[in-house]
């Protein structure tokens, strides 16, 4: 299964926020997070994310597959613990 490093996340995210036709949060959690907001070096397969979000953000999502050409899996997690990392859109992003 492919892995996507800091850089690779890091575009694709801003590819999704330069997508977003509105305002929209999206809460990113687990290995994502960590190497976002401490820098982690391990490679993550996907973006985890807490509780759902807008349609918006998923239109975003799949224009910034096409975009990037990094097929990045984007899904709510079942369970969250640790870092986490909040897109709020339109280049607004904080970490905690």
């Amino acid at each position: 299964m492919k892995t996507f490093d800091r850089a690779e996340l890091r575009a694709f995210l801003k590819a999704v926020d330069a997508n977003l036709d509105r305002s929209a949060k999206m809460l990113i959690i687990g290995g994502a997070a960590a190497s976002l907001r401490y820098g982690a070096t391990r490679k993550t397969q996907d973006i985890d994310t807490w509780g759902g979000f807008v349609r918006a953000v998923e239109n975003a999502v799949e224009k910034a597959r096409e975009a990037t050409g990094l097929d990045v899996p984007v899904a709510p997690a079942g369970v969250a613990e640790g870092a986490s990392v909040v897109i709020t859109g339109r280049t607004q992003v904080s970490t905690t």
